[in-house]
């Protein structure tokens, strides 16, 4: 038993010595940015040069306060933080995300421990994370991916703490909130299961106490946020970039909304209204309902093409507007249901998603990219030859989901029919966040892959927990 605490030491340093490989890796070999990238940088750049939370241009000689950027403050802030420590270096930003990432990972296999009395389990689970080809290569990136998949294992593992003391964590898991949804909007989902652990712990007005609590640490800040946006004269308190920039044309974005069931289907006309480069429109030829549809959007896109670089006219958004509440008023089941399915399971299925490995980038439009998901196995086969790399990558990503989507579908099985595994609150955690990410892809058209990915590390600790039990009871059932 002295051993013991060397033991642990031993096994948590391995999985973060192992976890460490694959981000270092894809940091020094694939450094990249994207679009999000530079609206991140031009905030940070702002606060450092004392202007604030602020999309101005650098050195304009009025700052413009903001909401955030693409999402809340936290990323913008966490990078001027390690800008002003290392001389604005992005390479720095990248290492000290990847070992955030990293801790969390170790953090959650510790209570995993705690939670299971089994070192073995915590450090399987660990192990499996580290190098999860899901997400060892999103640190490479100037991205909130990596932060908000450290925020959400160290709320997990919060939660996972409060199931083994009995008692929920208040204080911790509202510091994790408060930090994860500054960094990622989308995080407020969290709030569903730390509300099912809390009443998985507590009888009902316990419960409700608890999470008032809980609720409260995360309003205070949040806030104070919106009263800053409030006195500092934004017109909506509540107003990421992408809000803003769906307003330039929001007749025109609700007809893509009517048919759009693919990340790819949309790209090819929100950047470009986005940035006023209307010639460079491409829309997916099952967007048109019938021919006169495609008739008189093709005029209109013609018509557009005379505003490039000028804001998206008004006469011209009313027509889409148009169009879509024409299309829903025709065919409600496909704008209310066929529609959403479709787009829950693209956002989960996406067999393109590269998950943070290198990529197409600027080889592949968003019309080839549609192209390619529609080809059959001899256009894929002509990637292989022409991008070894990239499709190798998009082989291994694409094969660990399945496999995990399998072990996932068998964890389910085996818990509520056949009832091999009779411990299911973290399956009810997972599955809650599951449900709730399915319904912003659905209902909100949010299916870009990278969505995905800070749910994946909580579905692979349920799935690997539930298999190691499962293989435990038939090995011992076979001695």
């Amino acid at each position: 038993m002295q051993n013991l605490p060397n033991k642990i030491t031993r096994s948590y340093l391995l999985i973060a010595l192992i976890a460490s490989f694959p981000c270092v890796f894809f940091i020094f070999a694939f450094p990249e940015y994207g679009g999000d990238s530079r609206v991140y940088a031009l905030v940070a750049n702002n606060i450092l040069n004392g202007c604030g939370v602020s999309i101005s241009k650098l050195g304009s000689d009025i700052c413009v306060p903001h909401f955030g950027g693409n999402q809340g403050p936290g990323y913008p802030a966490f990078i001027a933080l390690i800008w002003s420590f290392s001389g604005q270096s992005d390479l720095a930003v990248r290492l000290v995300q990847a070992m955030l990432y990293i801790m969390s990972i170790v953090y959650v296999a510790n209570s995993i421990h705690h939670y299971t009395s089994s070192l073995k389990k915590a450090l399987i689970v660990g192990l499996v994370l580290a190098i999860s080809p899901l997400h060892v290569a999103w640190p490479r990136f100037i991205f909130t991916e990596t932060l908000a998949m450290a925020g959400t294992l160290w709320v997990f593992g919060e939660l996972i703490m409060s199931l083994h003391n009995r008692k929920l964590r208040i204080l911790p898991i509202g510091i994790g909130l408060i930090c994860v949804t500054f960094i990622r909007l989308d995080a407020i989902l969290l709030v569903l299961p730390v509300a099912i652990t809390t009443f998985i712990i507590h009888k009902p007005v316990d419960a409700v106490k608890r999470g008032l609590v809980v609720g409260m640490i995360l309003a205070v800040p949040w806030c104070g946020w919106l009263a800053r946006n409030a006195h500092v004269g934004l017109e909506n308190v509540f107003a990421p970039e992408y809000v803003r920039l769906h307003a330039k044309a929001p007749g025109m974005f609700s007809w893509v909304g009517v048919w759009s069931t693919n990340q790819y289907s949309s790209i090819g006309i929100h950047f470009p209204v986005y940035n006023g480069v209307y010639d460079e429109i491409s829309v997916d030829e099952k967007a048109y309902s019938t021919p006169k549809e495609r008739e008189i959007v093709t005029a209109l896109l013609k018509e557009l093409q005379t505003y490039k670089n000028k804001p998206f006219p008004h006469h011209i958004d009313s027509k889409f507007s148009l169009l879509a509440k024409s299309r829903i008023k025709a065919d409600p089941f496909e704008y209310f249901i066929a529609v959403p399915m479709k787009r829950i399971f693209n956002f989960w299925s996406n067999p393109n998603a590269g998950y943070g490995w290198p990529g197409f980038g600027n080889i592949l439009t968003a019309q080839d990219r549609l192209d390619i998901m529609e080809a059959g196995v001899i256009a894929k086969v002509v990637l292989i030859k022409d991008y070894p790399v990239i499709v190798t990558g998009r082989i291994i990503t694409q094969s660990w989901k399945f496999l995990l989507y399998l072990g996932l579908i068998l964890t389910l099985w085996l818990s509520f029919k056949n009832k091999i595994y009779t411990d299911r609150k973290l399956i009810y955690l997972a599955l809650s966040l599951v449900f709730a990410r399915s319904y912003l892809a659905g209902y909100f058209g949010l299916t870009e892959a990278r969505f995905s990915v800070t749910l994946m590390p909580i579905i692979e600790i349920i799935v690997t927990l539930v298999l190691i039990d499962v293989f435990s009871k038939w090995k011992k059932s076979r001695v």
